[in-house]
């Protein structure tokens, strides 16, 4: 049984494990709790949480990170992609700002189409505005917001 941990998390309860967990790192963001007895986890491990977090064994594990969803994630950017595409469409983009934005957002697309949702948002916040003194110029500040709002509120729903 692996109890999913953030950073913080990790390093406040480090020192307060009791004898048969261990700690290993697991992947990207998530350390874990291991250890083979199940119900050592339970009752050994919930004195040390309630008595840092001040809060029920259930509340605690409630309150941990979960595993995202990677094919709920990936249908989120292809849905942000084709908000975007049709306010595009809407907006009467020509084919030659069609191509200039693709230039422009490739990396940003391709994060969205893998579903990684949080990276797209922080290269979207580094991503500059078109100057708008040429006509193949599209992106501008709105546009930008457009898309984090539309990222942001798809995650506030997840």
């Amino acid at each position: 049984m692996r109890l999913g941990l953030t950073q913080a998390q990790y390093n406040e309860i480090e020192n307060e494990l009791p004898q048969g967990i261990s700690i290993c790192y697991q992947d990207k963001y998530n350390y874990y709790l291991e250890t083979n007895d199940s119900v050592l986890i339970y009752d050994e491990l919930s004195i040390a949480i309630n008595n840092l977090y001040s809060m029920t064994v259930e509340e605690f594990f409630e309150s941990l990170p979960v595993r995202p969803n990677v094919v709920k994630l990936k249908q989120v950017g292809e849905e942000v992609l084709n908000n975007f595409l049709n306010r595009n469409i809407e907006d009467e983009i020509t084919s030659e700002q069609v191509k200039h934005t693709i230039e422009r957002t490739k990396d940003i697309e391709s994060l969205l189409r893998l579903g990684s949702l949080e990276t797209a948002l922080i290269e979207l916040g580094s991503l500059q505005p078109d100057r708008m003194t040429e006509t193949q110029h599209w992106i501008t500040q709105e546009r930008i917001d457009d898309i984090i709002n539309d990222i942001t509120n798809e995650l506030e729903a997840l």
